[in-house]
């Protein structure tokens, strides 16, 4: 059974010096699948490098915060929506914005050269990155990224976005 080897960089965000970790000459994955997560604007990256006889693919997945409920705010989740098929659009084909079980989710695949070096890996986690940083920047004005503090049982929205109370009850 191949060794998988794990690198978790906790709430550490880029850059990190993957050169320390895999070194110069590279990872030879033919062996393994690499996999390590990081922080990036407010979310948590998931990177996974697994081999294959067609080459070696990196796939990133991101947890962007919840999609507001209609009942929360319906403009929030309009506009929520709006931005994600705006990105979508604009991004397509890859990197993709959607929902699942009410978590907007961020992701990407696409090949790395072999063998993986620490200039090609991040190179590729910057590709993925560039295009999509505006797209978080303006999904963060709707609803709080997941590791931005927030008291217990604060709303994900933005204050902005929230429902206000009817007055005169």
């Amino acid at each position: 059974m191949p060794q998988i080897k794990r690198l978790s960089f906790g709430g550490r965000s880029l850059p990190f010096d993957i050169g320390a970790i895999i070194g110069d000459e590279g990872v030879n994955l033919t062996l393994s699948p690499i996999q390590f997560d990081f922080a990036y604007h407010g979310i948590r990256l998931a990177c996974r490098s697994d081999p294959s006889p067609a080459g070696n693919q990196l796939r990133l997945v991101g947890d962007a915060g919840p999609m507001p409920f209609t009942a929360e705010s319906p403009r929030a989740r309009a506009a929520a929506q709006a931005i994600l098929d705006h990105a979508n659009a604009t991004l397509a084909p890859s990197p993709a914005f959607r929902c699942n079980q009410g978590r907007i989710l961020v992701g990407a695949e696409g090949p790395l050269p072999d063998p993986i070096t620490a200039v090609a890996l991040v190179a590729a986690i910057a590709r993925f990155l560039a295009p999509v940083h505006p797209w978080l920047a303006l999904l963060s004005e709707v609803v709080r990224p997941p590791l931005h503090s927030a008291k217990p049982g604060e709303s994900a929205l933005q204050p902005a976005w929230r429902r206000r109370p009817v007055r005169g009850r």
